[in-house]
């Protein structure tokens, strides 16, 4: 999962993201720690100009605990479930779907397309 940018502190500071097993939240909280001069050899290393720390932690907010982080985490997650069945109900016009009639379908499309003329030999 991404660093929790939808939630904003009263601060006006996103949040990065506490959990443990978040990557994206863990390059965030790399970065958050890293040194002045960790800052300065990776300017150098991949351009750019390097922010110092205090300036780089001005910009985010590190209030939030992991449990907060997960149980954010979960909240997103189930909306997104719920999102994916509502978009495949719509695409599939409200009916029941019919895995096998579909796989035929596709089959039979894509054989008389790789046939020339889309006639069968």
């Amino acid at each position: 999962m991404n660093p929790i940018f939808s939630v904003i502190g009263k601060n006006g500071r996103p949040f990065i993201c506490q959990r443990l097993d978040c990557a994206t939240g863990e390059k965030f909280r790399n970065a958050y720690f890293a040194t002045d001069i960790q800052r300065q050899e990776y300017a150098q290393k991949y351009g750019g100009e390097a922010m110092s720390s205090r300036e780089y932690q001005a910009q985010w907010d590190m209030r939030l605990t992991a449990a907060h982080c997960e149980q954010m985490h979960l909240w997103h997650k189930q909306h997104w479930d719920k999102w994916a069945q509502e978009r495949s109900r719509h695409l599939n016009y409200g009916q029941d779907f019919d895995e096998l009639r579909h796989q035929s379908a596709i089959s039979d499309l894509t054989q008389k397309l790789s046939m020339p003329n889309g006639k069968e030999s």
